[in-house]
């Protein structure tokens, strides 16, 4: 393969991208369950509002950067064990417990946690010379903080 970046560039950032798809896949199925198990007065907004443009928002999101791992001659974390295994992000069990306004800050947390990662690795992407990665982690990042704030403005 040869697309101007070498070998062990590529590597290290596929790395970083399947680091980034496991935490994305964490948040997913997170946002999923919190989807299926709210409940109370905030239940129409959360579950048919944002709990729902979230999980299909990263439905896509996931794909896009496992497309991105495949382009740059990489594989794709693939078993929910792999993303589990390899995610900085936890699960949250005992979501029953859990009432609407705590799965916002859930939520909320868990981006700002993302995006506080994703702008470290496009600092070392960027570093490597490949833009197009750093740029696409730019949009994801903005997409990120947009749905934070809506998290934030939810329960103010």
């Amino acid at each position: 393969m040869n697309i101007g970046l070498d070998n062990k560039t590529r590597t290290t950032i596929v790395g970083m991208l399947n680091l980034i798809l496991a935490d994305e896949y964490v948040l997913y199925f997170k946002a999923r369950k919190f989807h299926w198990n709210v409940s109370g007065p905030l239940f129409d907004m959360l579950h048919n509002g944002i709990f729902k443009n979230i999980y299909e928002r990263l439905e896509e999101t996931t794909d896009e950067v496992a497309e991105r791992i495949r382009a740059l001659g990489g594989y794709p974390l693939s078993t929910m064990t792999e993303f589990v295994q390899h995610a900085r992000l936890k699960e949250a069990p005992g979501v029953d417990a859990m009432d609407a306004r705590n799965m916002v800050f859930e939520l909320l947390n868990d981006y700002e946690t993302l995006i506080r990662i994703m702008r470290e690795n496009d600092k070392n992407i960027s570093g490597m010379g490949d833009s197009v990665t750093s740029g696409y982690i730019q949009t994801l990042i903005l997409q990120h903080e947009k749905t934070a704030w809506m998290l934030r403005s939810s329960v103010k």
